[in-house]
């Protein structure tokens, strides 16, 4: 029993030492409101006033512009780079949106939104590509689509 409690002790004292223990690592900021909610994601960068200010646990993502992935609280692996850019997206991972307003009701996974308003009003929908300004605006729930061109 001694020697379980001695280990035990050994592992957390070097664990908190070494910082494997800590609440999230890695986390870059710079905007007023810019990803202040974190406390247990990691790898995380959020560049813009409000960028994924309510990035709570999500892990992974990249937001570049005012209140790019604004209410995302938990999704990973996220790519938003535009003014409010996948600004509604909440647990949503693996997309990219670029462009200003691109994605911005967007809350599923897997979608690629390229433009100014791509995939704007997409609320579910999944597996899609949309490029080009306001390509797929209309979309709400659809899923495996291809979109190019303006208004497509």
């Amino acid at each position: 029993m001694k020697t379980q409690i001695f280990t035990c002790l050994l592992f957390l004292c070097g664990a908190f030492a070494f910082g494997t223990l800590q609440g999230q690592t890695l986390n870059e900021s710079l905007g007023t409101g810019a990803g202040t909610s974190i406390s247990s994601g990691d790898f995380n960068v959020f560049i813009g006033d409000s960028a994924g200010t309510s990035t709570s646990s999500g892990s992974e993502n990249t937001f570049v512009g005012e209140q790019a992935g604004f209410s995302t609280t938990s999704g990973s692996e996220n790519v938003f780079i535009g003014q409010d850019a996948g600004h509604s997206n909440t647990t949503g991972s693996d997309n990219v949106y670029i462009g200003q307003l691109a994605g911005y009701n967007s809350t599923n996974i897997d979608n690629v939104f390229i433009g100014t308003e791509a995939g704007y009003s997409n609320t579910s929908g999944g597996d899609n590509v949309f490029i080009g300004e306001e390509a797929g605006y209309s979309n709400t729930e659809g899923f495996d689509n291809v979109f190019i061109g303006e208004d497509a």
